[in-house]
């Protein structure tokens, strides 16, 4: 069995385990993992076993290094403080937080990264990188790798680089979405095939390929589709907290979707009243009134 190191490899100090991730909050240092985009496997055809088995092999390892800076003893506790406040924001899926909560904080890689996490809604460098858009945009992004050393630096360069082709693969899916709009229903579903299997951990992708089955199959169910789309590691970029309502739709998908679901799950509800109210019910009826016959025949046979 192969044993894990949980001290960082900068400094030496003990690590935080943080949304997938090892924090060093001494001296700032963060490990994850990326995952890669590809995969070999036909996307309508995986089961999510084998779904959820591909993307652990599909994992890399990286680490940037974003010092705390050195500060007195008063001002690093209460720096320390509002860091760990912030990325517990974070955690939480409540980014609108963390500019209030570094009000006052120094410049620092440190604060510069949580903003910078904070301005895509992602909990961590693994939700960064699949982020759709120019991060050169934002200029947290800028202070950040000011303020960063050289591997650090590349490391970020790369989730850039990651987050142009997500923006490019943007702009594929919105095609797919193009032709079910105009009616094309299994032309988009065949096109949305090929998306997913270009780009299987891609959330919106998967959402493409459930609103075209929705679209094109009315007796399609898509809960099993939809435990793919959550397990991706885009998902909370794509729905936030995931919330879902009484039919177990996820709010943040297509209405074609939620609609799928509430009709499969009514008519699962309709089936399992008809079985209580015309089955199970009555069988109970005759339960209850065999019981208390036994009793009255019990009572009769004491007292006689």
């Amino acid at each position: 069995m192969a044993l894990v190191n949980m001290k960082c490899s900068s400094c030496g100090a003990i690590l935080t385990v943080r949304d997938g991730c090892f924090v060093c909050e001494y001296c700032g240092s963060v490990f994850f993992r990326m995952t890669d985009d590809t995969s070999s496997f036909r996307a309508d055809t995986v089961s999510l076993q084998e779904f959820r088995s591909e993307l652990e092999k599909n994992e890399k390892s990286y680490t940037v290094n974003c010092p705390l800076g050195v500060f007195s003893d008063t001002d690093g506790a209460l720096y320390k403080s509002k860091l760990k406040a912030a990325d517990d924001a974070l955690q939480k899926l409540e980014p609108y937080r963390v500019a209030d909560i570094l009000k006052g904080a120094p410049v620092t890689a440190a604060t510069m990264r949580l903003r910078l996490l904070a301005r895509v809604g992602a909990r961590s460098e693994s939700e960064l990188a699949f982020y759709a858009g120019d991060l050169s945009a934002f200029e947290e992004y800028g202070a950040l790798l000011a303020l960063c050393d050289d591997a650090t630096k590349d490391v970020y360069a790369t989730i850039a680089k990651r987050c142009q082709r997500n923006a490019e693969n943007a702009k594929k899916i919105a095609k797919g979405h193009e032709f079910l709009r105009i009616g094309q229903y299994s032309d988009g579903l065949a096109y949305a095939k090929t998306i997913v299997a270009e780009m299987p951990f891609n959330a919106s992708a998967w959402e493409l390929l459930i609103r075209a089955k929705c679209l094109d199959d009315k007796n399609y169910s898509p809960f099993e589709d939809l435990k793919k789309l959550e397990t991706c590691p885009d998902f909370v970029l794509m729905a936030g907290k995931g919330e879902k309502d009484v039919n177990g739709a996820l709010y943040d998908v297509a209405p074609e979707i939620r609609e799928r679901c509430r009709t499969v799950a009514g008519k699962t509800r309709a089936k399992s009243d008809f079985f209580f109210k015309y089955l199970l019910k009555p069988l109970l009826v005759l339960v209850a009134v065999g019981a208390l016959i036994g009793i009255w025949k019990l009572i009769e046979a004491i007292a006689g």
